[in-house]
Order: C-alpha cells, then sequence, then structure tokens
C-alpha cells in the first residue's frame, strides 16, 4: 500500500493539491508533503512541505510531522 505521498505544489497540467485530493478518494489515510520552488512562506498549505532544494535530513523531518489529513483546503484554494 501507498502511505505517503509527495506532491509537487506546480505540475504541468494540475496543482499538487488536485492530485492530493484525486490519490486521497482511493487512499483516505493516505501522508502528504508537498514539495514546492516557491516560499514556503508564501504558500498557504495544510499539510508539511519542503522548499526545493532539500536534504535527507529535511525530507526525515518532514516524514515524522506528516500524518493523515484532508486534502481539501488552502493549497487548492490557492491555485484556483
Amino acid at each position: 500500500d501507498i502511505q505517503l505521498l509527495l506532491a509537487d505544489v506546480q505540475l504541468p497540467d494540475m496543482n499538487g493539491a488536485v492530485l492530493v485530493g484525486m490519490a486521497k478518494k482511493r487512499l483516505p489515510n493516505l501522508r502528504v508533503i508537498y514539495l514546492t520552488g516557491l516560499s514556503i512562506a508564501e504558500i498557504p498549505i495544510d499539510a508539511p512541505a519542503l522548499q526545493k532544494p532539500f536534504g535527507s535530513y529535511e525530507l526525515m523531518a518532514a516524514i515524522a510531522l506528516a500524518e493523515p489529513r484532508s486534502s481539501e483546503g488552502a493549497v487548492q484554494d490557492y491555485f484556483q
């Protein structure tokens, strides 16, 4: 089973929140970490996020913080 999704905030054909919403319909307990090249302070998020580039320690810390959450929320609203 997939337990963790690393989702980029900006994707070519959709945004990360849409991807997360689609994934959580099938896997409601999926943990999520958003990735972004933008400043994290500029993006309203409802899950752990990492600003690219990041290292293994930052990834491990984000994984520890990730917990099942609703995919509906600020990130999706921000990009609509």
